[in-house]
């Protein structure tokens, strides 16, 4: 048996709590992860809360990877704690591992372990998050792959209570969706509960895409109308400033017509008087 290598036992073993195997093949030199499985992501999809919290913390003390990263999804351990809701795990996890683990990693999709939780409607992961996250200096209005932040998210969803607690420790509450073009405060309010149905859910997607699209309409439209009227007002000013100076030019150049008749009376008011004065022969025939 291979001891540098984790084979599919080990995860097997992981899924179905089968702890004997699992400290044989750990003791034969197994490792608890290889190049796409992870023992602790495993350890996440078993169903039974009492067990999976027992399997988490036994590959947590065997020397688990805290910060193996999923090739498939490309979510780490911590992503995958916020996407599947195992808020006990999450908060195992980051008391054991919080300064190795990467709070701003993105997945496949785009989006952190805070937007998973914000969109779960997990206000308790979210204040663990934001809690280790802040105290790292860390932003929590990152935005993911479509521009939406966490925050932005919880607004959309009408999910109050992780609204409160991504306010409570510093997140913008006045952010701008640059994707639908209005302010987080003018977002729709989407509610779904979880009670209802697929069918319900779905319909009120629908209608929720609806909305946003007759809005984003309403929005390019009046944008559009707002342009025209820039438009137009530039246009008048153009139009304004041409007539200006047409007429300033109309001026100038009667003024300098004006100047160049006066040049010219001048001119033949001179010749005139040369006229009418004698040349010097007249002058001596006249004196003889």
């Amino acid at each position: 048996m291979n001891g540098s290598v984790s084979g599919p036992g080990i995860i097997q073993a992981v899924k179905q709590c089968r702890y004997r195997q699992l400290k044989l093949l750990l003791d034969f030199g197994q490792k608890l992860e290889n190049k796409t499985d992870s023992s602790l992501i495993a350890a996440l999809h078993i169903d039974d809360n009492r067990k999976r919290a027992k399997m988490f913390s036994f590959l947590l003390r065997r020397g688990a990877d805290c910060c193996f990263i999923d090739n498939r999804t490309g979510r780490s351990v911590l992503i995958w704690t916020s996407f599947l809701k195992k808020t006990q795990q999450l908060k195992q996890l980051v008391e054991r591992a919080e300064p190795d683990l990467n709070f701003l990693l993105k997945d496949k999709n785009g989006k952190t372990a805070l937007h998973y939780a914000a969109i779960r409607d997990n206000p308790e992961a979210c204040s663990i998050l934001c809690e280790s996250m802040t105290s790292f200096g860390l932003s929590l209005d990152t935005a993911d792959s479509d521009g939406v932040s966490p925050y932005l998210h919880a607004k959309r969803l009408k999910l109050n209570g992780v609204m409160n607690v991504l306010e409570r420790f510093g997140a913008c509450p006045t952010q701008f969706d640059v994707q639908k073009m209005f302010s987080s405060e003018r977002l729709p309010e989407i509610r779904t509960t979880s009670n209802t149905s697929n069918g319900c859910r779905n319909d009120s997607l629908l209608r929720m895409l609806g909305k946003l699209s007759e809005q984003k309409t309403t929005s390019y439209r009046a944008a559009a109308r707002l342009a025209e009227e820039e438009d137009e007002e530039s246009e008048s000013d153009v139009s304004k400033k041409v007539t200006s100076k047409s007429a300033f030019m109309l001026v100038f150049s009667m003024a300098k017509m004006k100047g160049k008749m006066n040049k010219a009376r001048q001119k033949s008011k001179a010749r005139k008087r040369t006229d009418r004065m004698p040349s010097p022969l007249e002058d001596s025939s006249r004196n003889q």
